[in-house]
């Protein structure tokens, strides 16, 4: 009984994700972010700063900076516009 309710929750919870999806693309929500992880370990490794306090102030960086986004959405003409907060 308790895997047929688990399994009927997962079901339920993929439909939700997908319909969410759905409704946040036609809104025109771009939903393929980069995210600058990769580049920053890339460009660490490159300089050879990987065990230095630059690499841990630009991952810092990265992280506060992806901490402090906000979206917004207008009526009018549906777009998000991303900037972050001090």
């Amino acid at each position: 009984m308790l895997y047929f309710v688990q399994e009927v929750y997962e079901q339920q919870k993929e439909l939700i994700l997908l319909g969410e999806r759905v409704v946040l693309v036609t809104l025109g929500f771009d939903l393929n972010i980069q995210h600058p992880y990769k580049p920053l370990v890339e460009a660490i490794g490159r300089f050879k700063v990987a065990q230095s306090a630059l690499a841990q102030v630009a991952w810092n960086f990265v992280n506060d900076g992806y901490a402090k986004i906000t979206l917004l959405v207008t009526k009018s003409n549906p777009q998000i516009c991303l900037f972050t907060t001090p």
